[in-house]
């Protein structure tokens, strides 16, 4: 009798230590910034022209940070700034015909490349149009971009960049319907333009809409591109080799729901393993909800998010694990907000680094994908009061932002990877 009461007991108090914890606030840790530089408005070599920003679209800038250099592209102005980790410019990729003649090269230095008799080859009107010039430590790299918006370096300093072809080299997908505009624009460590990439590989078929553009840790390049009916990714070498590609048909998701749940999935976003052969795609479901008495259908709501796995040589989703929503609660611990997450990247060790955005400041969840430990952190981006941001990780987690306000973009860092514990 004795040992039934103690084990009652017990029972009773591991049942109200895990309630106690439940029902009691966690605090998540705010995480402080370190701000890095500032970047005035304008046509300078140093300076970023928004005055045609859509706030609608991502494209006006664009970041990436890598091995302590960071490189922001700027679609208004058709250039690329590259710079030290605080700000000093470093190289300048630029489009001479929206930008001025930089102050740092000599006006000897001024040369055009391009040769008339290959007018007509998109190929060689690409390469023979570019022209690298080094003054000193500065590095100007002539390049007549389109719309650069996204990219990436790798660890051998070559930079990946989305552009657009010109109007008179734009192709059209007759099966879905969509043209056919993304390349990726290649240029080795010193600036030299190398070739585009398109659907095939070197000089191929541009993408459709590019929606995230990435590298790992043999440098490889990943590139997802989102249609109406597909989410498709192409793995290329570091050269520009098509090693493999996989086409996920939207209307036929995987999901974790019995058959008797009515439900609808929406690919979010999709990532590459920084170590493996493998692709990450975090999945969105929303169910049906109707009224327990009548039996009508009151609506369709978010229910959660589930990560899956491709291993490429398979082919075949593998189920990872499920991710809520973020609550933000009150202080009688009703739910006054509710905040879907989105996948940024997927990090070194397989950490799926997720944001959320509660009012103006970030809510930011690590999982890790192997073990399924979560860390979760807090960033108040309120004193900026951006009229524009845009955030980039890097492989090692660390956060990067760059915030434009009414009179100039600031650029932070949030060291998470001093976090982890690694």
């Amino acid at each position: 009798m004795q040992a039934s009461m103690k084990k009652f007991f017990y029972f009773f108090f591991v049942v109200f230590f895990i309630v106690s914890c439940y029902k009691s606030k966690v605090k998540t840790t705010v995480l402080d910034h370190e701000h890095l530089f500032s970047i005035e408005y304008g046509n300078f070599e140093d300076e970023i022209n928004l005055s045609h920003i859509d706030p609608m679209t991502y494209s006006a800038i664009n970041l990436c940070l890598n091995n302590g250099i960071f490189y922001i592209s700027n679609s208004v102005n058709k250039k690329v700034l590259k710079t030290s980790f605080y700000g000093d410019l470093l190289a300048l990729y630029y489009n001479n015909e929206t930008n001025p003649h930089p102050s740092f090269l000599p006006k000897a230095e001024t040369m055009t490349n391009t040769d008339e008799s290959t007018i007509g080859d998109f190929r060689s009107d690409m390469q023979t149009n570019s022209s690298t010039h080094l003054a000193g430590t500065r590095t100007a790299v002539e390049y007549p971009f389109n719309n650069c918006t996204m990219l990436t370096v790798s660890d051998i300093e070559h930079l990946y960049l989305v552009d657009t072809v010109p109007n008179d080299r734009v192709q059209f997908d007759n099966e879905e319907n969509i043209a056919l505009m993304n390349v990726i624009l290649h240029f080795d460590e010193k600036g030299n333009f190398v070739d585009y990439i398109g659907q095939e590989g070197l000089g191929g078929t541009p993408f459709p809409n590019i929606v995230s553009l990435s590298n790992n840790s043999e440098n490889d390049i990943i590139v997802v591109c989102r249609t109406i009916s597909f989410v498709k990714v192409f793995w290329f070498s570091s050269d520009g080799v098509l090693l493999s590609r996989i086409f996920m048909d939207i209307s036929n998701l995987p999901s974790e729901y019995d058959s008797t749940t009515q439900f609808y999935a929406n690919i979010d976003s999709v990532f590459p393993s920084y170590e493996r052969n493998e692709i990450f795609l975090k999945i969105d479901y929303y169910v049906e909800h109707y009224d327990q008495e009548t039996g009508a259908n009151i609506g369709v709501n978010y229910d959660k998010s589930s990560i899956y796995r491709v291993v490429l040589s398979r082919g075949e989703f593998e189920y990872m694990q499920d991710i809520f929503s973020y609550k933000q609660v009150d202080d009688k611990d009703a739910i006054v907000a509710e905040k879907v997450y989105m996948l940024k990247k997927v990090c070194k060790n397989d950490w799926a680094f997720l944001m959320a955005q509660v009012d103006n400041n970030y809510s930011i969840l690590l999982l890790n994908l192997q073990t399924g430990k979560t860390k979760s952190f807090f960033i108040d981006v309120s004193d900026f009061s951006p009229l524009y941001s845009t955030f980039f990780v890097t492989n090692d987690c660390m956060l990067s932002g760059i915030f434009a306000g009414e009179e100039k973009a600031t650029i932070s860092v949030w060291h998470i990877e001093n976090s982890l514990g690694r």
